[in-house]
């Protein structure tokens, strides 16, 4: 489900639409929500704007900014697992 709303969600809109359709979805919690629309327009500007990026700028970002990596991984990891284990709940039910 989550690669289906991703997949819809980036042909139509942006970074920034795609986190808060997730964060709607109860996949990204709400709390966090700025931090992951932050890295989508810092991947915009890597991908759009690459002749004008300042390398200070770059390596500041990621040397104060990677654990929001872990904790996008992690989010999305809980998120498919609890998923998952629903789903074989739900198998083991009927």
């Amino acid at each position: 489900m989550a690669c289906e709303v991703s997949n819809d969600a980036h042909n139509a809109n942006d970074g920034l639409s795609l986190t808060g359709d997730l964060s709607m979805l109860g996949i990204l919690p709400q709390e966090h929500l700025t931090v992951f629309q932050n890295m989508a327009s810092f991947r915009n500007m890597l991908v759009h704007r690459y002749e004008n990026i300042d390398d200070e700028l770059v390596f500041g970002i990621f040397k104060k900014r990677l654990e929001d990596f872990d904790l996008f991984m992690v989010l999305i990891m809980d998120w498919a697992g609890q998923t998952l284990l629903r789903k074989i709940h739900a198998a083991n039910i009927t």
